[in-house]
């Protein structure tokens, strides 16, 4: 027996499979992916301002150019492997978790630049550059990864379209953030607890609506 729309908002296909995320006919409803770009707005105001504002806020925070220089080189090599490891962690552990590892990374790093408002240790810009150049690949995989589970085949571009917008939104609004905050505190650093949040609670906000989304399976009898 075909399963029912519940509300006349619920991603249900009733009677058949979608071919979007396995064999799952059961979705999350619309209003869950509007919630989830308030989050990704976060993140857009947190991603660009922050990889382009680092080198700033470690030079003018005292560290030497070079040294930074020679973190943000490594850092840019790291993206280029993180990517497709980040693909075969998702196979092998799932996406989910995947998330965590590679936010955990990313926030610990921005989390370094924070810090230098308390020291100035010669390790914290290769430490930060690390953290951000493997941490990094959750920005461009994590949300597209998300919307292709949550979605049935004949919305996944309609959602995914929705989230890139939230990015670029939030990207828009935040372009003048950190020099606003420097010009304010006399420090870049300070900037560096708006990504820190808005990484993390992306994926807070992803890893709820996994759970919610497995919840609804199982009642569904999709286990």
């Amino acid at each position: 027996m075909g399963l029912e729309p519940v509300g006349g908002s619920d991603y249900v296909v009733s009677g058949k499979k979608s071919t979007s995320a396995g064999s799952h006919s059961v979705f999350l409803p619309s209003h869950d992916f509007w919630v989830m770009s308030f989050f990704i707005l976060l993140l857009g105001m947190s991603a660009s301002p922050a990889a382009t504002h680092m080198a700033l806020a470690f030079t003018s925070g005292g560290f030497d150019a070079a040294s930074v220089a020679s973190a943000a080189s490594i850092a840019g090599l790291l993206m280029v492997i993180a990517k497709p490891v980040y693909g075969m962690l998702g196979d092998r552990i799932g996406h989910r978790v995947t998330a965590v590892l590679y936010t955990v990374l990313i926030a610990a790093g921005f989390t370094v630049v924070v810090c230098t408002l308390f020291s100035n240790a010669s390790w914290m810009p290769m430490a930060a550059y690390v953290g951000y150049g493997i941490g990094g690949a959750v920005c461009t995989l994590g949300y597209p990864l998300w919307c292709m589970e949550w979605s049935p085949k004949q919305d996944y571009s309609k959602n995914l379209k929705r989230f890139q917008s939230a990015f670029q939104l939030g990207t828009l609004i935040a372009s003048p953030i950190p020099g606003i905050v420097a010009d304010i505190t006399g420090s870049y650093a300070y900037f560096y607890v708006i990504p820190v949040l808005g990484y993390s609670l992306m994926t807070l906000c992803a890893m709820i609506l996994y759970r919610k989304l497995d919840a609804l399976r199982r009642t569904a009898g999709e286990d």
